[in-house]
């Protein structure tokens, strides 16, 4: 969230990820996926649900596939981050 807040942007973490970043479609499914997560990896926690946007036919080239337990996710490829809108905040999440 750190890298976030100061570059208003998205970007993998060298390590992380080699696919791109993953997004679910609801923020329904993202909360879902914290919940699970927090289930798995407590320490990870806390969460934040951020919301962004990306141009309609650049999405059309991305399947959605399922993660988890039934969550709709897409991957977007390190190199259309850019494409991305700014993120903004939408919910901070405590699990205890």
């Amino acid at each position: 969230m750190s890298q976030i807040t100061e570059t208003g942007t998205f970007r993998t973490l060298p390590g992380v990820s080699v696919e791109g970043k993953y997004f679910t479609l609801t923020p329904e499914e993202a909360s879902s996926f914290a919940r699970q997560a927090y289930t798995k990896y407590p320490q990870e926690g806390p969460y934040t649900i951020v919301q962004t946007s990306i141009p309609q036919d650049a999405l059309a080239e991305i399947p959605i596939v399922d993660v988890d337990v039934g969550i709709s996710t897409v991957v977007i490829p390190e190199e259309m981050l850019p494409e991305l809108a700014e993120p903004e905040m939408l919910l901070f999440l405590l699990m205890e």
